[in-house]
């Protein structure tokens, strides 16, 4: 299985273990880690560059429990990503950052270069 394969699949599983989620917002979170600066490494150092360095580390962990708040997110995302999600998955935008902050850890988790290697021998 290549790359991209591990991270769709990776991605579908998610959607499966948060059955209470939007599905198109997850998706549209998880293009959007992934088309970040950087990656997951970028979006984290956006999230240390705000001040959130111990959640910003404590998340990109495997297994980690903690989470972001609405408020972080809405300050990392800003409001134009916020609205773009809200327009791309028919959420109401003041909604979006409570979801984004119950999903994101997931997705960070999933699509992060310690999770990928997770598989491989």
């Amino acid at each position: 299985m290549n790359p991209k394969d591990s991270i769709k699949s990776g991605v579908a599983g998610i959607a499966e273990k948060n059955t209470g989620e939007n599905p198109k917002l997850l998706q549209e979170v998880s293009k959007l880690v992934k088309s970040w600066p950087g990656g997951v490494s970028g979006l984290m150092k956006q999230f240390q560059d705000k001040g959130m360095s111990q959640a910003a580390s404590s998340v990109s962990l495997p297994g980690s429990k903690l989470s972001f708040s609405p408020e972080q997110v809405a300050q990392v995302f800003g409001s134009e990503k916020i609205a773009a999600l809200a327009s791309s998955t028919g959420l109401d935008r003041k909604v979006v950052p409570e979801k984004v902050a119950s999903i994101l850890p997931k997705v960070v988790e999933q699509l992060s270069p310690i999770s990928a290697m997770a598989g491989v021998p």
